[in-house]
């Protein structure tokens, strides 16, 4: 048998190809869940506001996210730049 001088097509397996497409869409959908997350308030769903202070002499970024409908602060994170 001469497995170099094959010339029949080869099968595509789709679903396979099936498989992967619904991962990618598990993980997209798990994306757009957390960016949903980071930018909505958790108590009433409306749109956070953030607000970036920068300090050029330390290069650090303070972040504060507040919700303009509950009028509460819910979040502050310090980032470094590099």
């Amino acid at each position: 048998m001469d497995v170099f001088n094959n010339n029949k097509p080869e099968a595509i397996d789709t679903q396979q190809d099936d498989s992967i497409d619904a991962a990618d869409s598990r993980v997209a959908s798990q994306t757009d869940s957390r960016v949903e997350d980071f930018i909505k308030c958790c108590l009433c769903g409306s749109d956070l506001v953030f607000q970036h202070q920068v300090n050029y002499s330390s290069l650090a970024v303070r972040e504060d996210a507040h919700c303009p409908a509950c009028q509460i602060r819910l979040r502050s994170r310090d980032h470094i730049l590099h």
